[in-house]
């Protein structure tokens, strides 16, 4: 099977490009920048292209998945490079893949809802918030529902990488202070928690949706069996063997538990667990 994966230098697309590239998949990796650490394998191709304009690419693809994204932490975010990110290259996607056997995977966000309003986040839920990332986004899921392809768009929570040299998503900022023995404050520490996601579990994902079961729709990809925030702080603290103290500063209205039902009773996947992934990503 060849994939095609589109926004491939972003910190999601190279954790995708290296793990699917030890499956029996071959790889096309194209970004609008040049890829700095390049993977060396028959199996993967690079290619620079601009999805938010018109592009050439002739090969013929079984998966499209598009990780290009303009966020609050990318490096230029004017209102027009959200619009070519989030809107505009999804639709030259869809202008160039309508009306053919190629699948596609849209990584989306769950930031586009406003989590304050919500104790259980579904996928019918309305609430959007007003800024660029969600409308934009929002939007962007729309667009490939107006296609004639077979598309599934996966919300995702913060994502643990491979790489340990960023500070986001939250999670792996927490167990970077853990492991340097410092001090962490908590918000909801009493409160379940399953807002996380790793890309070992996208690739179990796409590997479910290729060889098991693709239904087109929008779902939640998020761990299963939330765990108090407390038992899982004070696991990875265990695990660290760290000696940092936590300062529980009360609850907020930010504790979300979000829902995977839909993607286990129509896809048919069984997402990992709150605990297995963070474990997962300790042991890495």
């Amino acid at each position: 099977m060849k994939i095609l994966i589109c926004g491939s230098s972003g910190e999601v697309g190279q954790d995708l490009i290296k793990l699917l590239s030890k499956k029996n998949y071959k790889i096309v990796a194209a970004s609008r920048s040049k890829i700095s650490k390049k993977i060396k394998k028959k199996k993967i191709k690079y290619l620079i292209t601009d999805f938010s304009k018109k592009f050439k690419i002739y090969q013929k693809f079984d998966l499209i998945i598009n990780c290009i994204a303009t966020h609050e932490f990318s490096k230029t975010k004017k209102l027009t490079d959200y619009l070519n990110s989030n809107v505009f290259a999804l639709i030259n996607i869809l202008k160039k893949y309508n009306n053919t056997d190629v699948k596609i995977l849209n990584l989306s966000t769950i930031s586009i809802f406003d989590l304050t309003k919500y104790s259980i986040l579904r996928e019918d839920n309305t609430s959007i918030i007003n800024n660029n990332l969600s409308v934009t986004k929002f939007i962007g899921e729309k667009v490939l529902s107006l296609g004639n392809s077979q598309t599934i768009n996966v919300r995702l929570p913060g994502v643990l990488t491979t790489s340990k040299n960023y500070f986001r998503p939250w999670l792996k900022n927490i167990v970077n202070k853990i492991s340097n023995n410092e001090d962490i404050q908590l918000y909801n520490s009493k409160k379940k928690f399953n807002s996380v996601i790793d890309t070992y579990e996208i690739v179990r994902f796409i590997d479910h949706i290729l060889k098991k079961k693709f239904v087109s729709g929008t779902y939640n990809l998020s761990a299963n069996k939330p765990i108090n925030l407390s038992q899982l702080i004070l696991t990875i603290k265990t695990n660290l063997k760290s000696t940092s103290k936590v300062k529980n500063l009360g609850n907020n209205k930010s504790n979300t538990i979000i829902s995977n039902n839909l993607i286990k009773t129509k896809l048919k996947f069984q997402p990992s667990t709150v605990m297995q992934i963070v474990l997962r990503y300790l042991n890495d």
